[in-house]
């Protein structure tokens, strides 16, 4: 029940920045939406004086959010009609919200390439975009160093 709590303030705050945890390890994987890719402004985001580090993946075509590592379905849970997804492995949460559907149940082991769900459609810029967060314990953790998605830099 504790990981409800901080998924669902991973998603109210997901502008706000926290350290990378010492001694955190990178596995990266591909990246959760085919074709997908993170913009990097040229003046990063801030919030609260920090930068913003939350993965936010968009794509202009590709809607289906594909799982990068294998584990547990923990947690969907529903904000503001949007479904929200905690995949648990050994010491770590990966977090994928702003889905428009999931195509698993809570408790189901997930592979790794598995197609976990369908993206929402952002209307005003009509591209798919997703939120994707790690987690160990209550410790935010680079989201960068676990996946492998192309880069746009952007105004």
């Amino acid at each position: 029940m504790i990981y409800i709590h901080y998924l669902i303030l991973s998603l109210i705050t997901s502008l706000i920045t926290f350290p990378p945890v010492a001694g955190q390890t990178s596995s990266k994987c591909g990246c959760p939406i085919s074709n997908g890719y993170i913009e990097i402004r040229k003046e990063p985001l801030f919030y609260m004086g920090q930068p913003s580090r939350n993965a936010m993946i968009k794509s202009d075509k590709d809607s289906l959010v594909i799982n990068t590592h294998e584990g547990h379905l923990l947690v969907i849970a529903e904000i503001t009609g949007l479904l929200l997804v905690g995949i648990k492995k050994k010491e770590q949460l990966f977090v994928y919200s702003k889905l428009k559907k999931v195509f698993f149940q809570k408790g189901e082991f997930i592979k790794k390439g598995a197609v976990l769900g369908i993206a929402k459609k952002d209307e005003s810029t009509q591209r798919y975009i997703i939120a994707f967060s790690v987690w160990k314990d209550i410790d935010k953790l680079e989201p960068e160093l676990f996946i492998n998605c192309h880069k746009r830099v952007v105004k």
